[in-house]
């Protein structure tokens, strides 16, 4: 090695990153401490020296900075209202889908915080169980949450939006056996697979005295697989929610067909508290509903989640 020629030593890489952002702010300090302070006081931190002299004045400016940066940053959102939007733990995909990260999204979701950025709002997620959902509604806790109004009680204590989508329900068999259902008497005998604690008005009757075999399970994607499992005939299920979860499956493409007629559909809304006034943003989001009909806007998040 050559003489007066110090080897440097490679740097430890376990060492805390907290040590790299100090090491770092003190050399910039350094610099600062040189050119107006001029002050030559040493330091040694891990072996290296540096002129502090009066360091914690530049560190004090530092922090100043930061804090400012900060609260400028804070200050950008004070203009915006918000807009507390719930949903349930899972999400109702592709309607509502809690997504990797807490970055929550679907059609309502998209479509609420397309119109909230025209007019200053920002939306804020929060998860909730569904029957709490509606509590917090009623009391104004929550602001807006996913709804049909035909499935809520006294829905003239809420305020909804115009439907952003029609929830539409199918009958969905597997495409090697396929059932024919142009008449209700065509499923009579036929297990028919559905989710616990839904009712079916359209099927109620032939369920309650089992001319067709009502078959519960958990949720969606459990009526899919029974129906792969042939331990159903079918299933009823929303044809976006079933487009959905086939997408999410490679196994499922393929599979499947839809019945050519719906067995029950009403629309899907936004559904706001009445414990503030809401309608005259409720208006707004139904006017831009509309422009995005028209400019093709809502057709396109539509086809984001098929």
């Amino acid at each position: 090695m050559a003489s007066g020629v110090r080897e440097r030593k490679k740097p430890i890489k376990k060492e805390p990153i907290m040590i790299g952002g100090i090491m770092e702010n003190i050399r910039i300090a350094h610099k600062i401490n040189l050119l107006f302070f001029r002050k030559k006081s040493i330091m040694r931190i891990n072996g290296r020296q540096f002129h502090i002299g009066k360091l914690y004045y530049v560190m004090a400016f530092f922090a100043f900075f930061f804090c400012i940066n900060s609260m400028t940053a804070i200050a950008s959102q004070l203009g915006k209202k918000e807009i507390v939007f719930s949903m349930s733990p899972k999400g109702y995909p592709p309607y509502t889908i809690r997504g990797n990260d807490n970055k929550n999204h679907g059609i309502l979701l998209d479509v609420l915080r397309t119109v909230a950025s025209k007019y200053d709002y920002v939306v804020r997620v929060v998860i909730y169980p569904e029957k709490r959902e509606t509590k917090l509604l009623e009391i104004g806790k929550i602001d807006a949450r996913a709804k049909a109004k035909e499935w809520v009680k006294n829905p003239e204590n809420y305020t909804f939006t115009d439907p952003i989508v029609e929830h539409s329900d199918f009958l969905i068999f597997l495409k090697e056996t396929p059932l024919k259902f142009n008449k209700i008497e065509d499923l009579f005998g036929k297990k028919i697979g559905t989710i616990l604690g839904y009712t079916y008005p359209f099927f109620t009757p032939y369920f309650d005295d089992s001319r067709i075999h009502r078959k519960d399970t958990v949720n969606q994607k459990a009526m899919l697989r029974m129906v792969v499992a042939k331990r159903t005939d079918g299933a009823i299920i929303n044809k976006l929610v079933a487009l959905w979860s086939i997408k999410q499956d490679q196994r499922w493409q393929g599979k499947f067909i839809f019945s050519e007629r719906t067995v029950g559909s009403v629309g899907y809304r936004l559904m706001f508290t009445n414990k503030k006034n809401w309608k005259p943003f409720v208006e707004k989001i139904n006017q831009e509903l509309e422009n995005m009909k028209k400019s093709g806007e809502l057709k396109k998040i539509l086809h984001k989640y098929r």
